[in-house]
């Protein structure tokens, strides 16, 4: 490859500018729909979106950026605990942690659907 060529080349590579991971950012929030602040994560630093909900007495919801992640289910002080980790864009975003009520209701609307048209 030509010298200028290469140079170009690693100037391109040098130049473009550095993508930060996106999350939904949040503390104690009521449910998730609540916790609606984008934030741009530093980069390297923070490579994982989390999101934890406390169902207790009450529910809250907090979400982050965060360098080291891992998912965790489990129950202290009679707590109910659920981490999620994730690593795109939003992806923390409502009801990141199991199934949402709106999802079982799409998927049997779509159910019904399949059999009516069946029919």
């Amino acid at each position: 490859m030509e010298p200028r060529r290469l140079l170009a080349l690693l100037a391109l590579c040098l130049c473009q500018e550095a993508h930060s991971l996106q999350c939904y950012t949040c503390r104690n929030a009521p449910h998730s729909t609540a916790c609606n602040t984008v934030t741009n994560c530093s980069t390297p630093a923070s490579g994982f979106c989390m999101e934890v909900v406390d169902r207790g007495n009450t529910t809250t919801v907090s979400k982050s950026c965060e360098a080291l992640c891992r998912d965790v289910s489990g129950t202290t002080g009679g707590v109910d605990s659920s981490s999620y980790c994730c690593t795109s864009d939003l992806c923390n975003g409502e009801s990141s942690v199991g199934f949402t009520s709106t999802v079982v209701s799409l998927a049997a609307g779509v159910g019904w659907l399949l059999l009516r048209v069946r029919l």
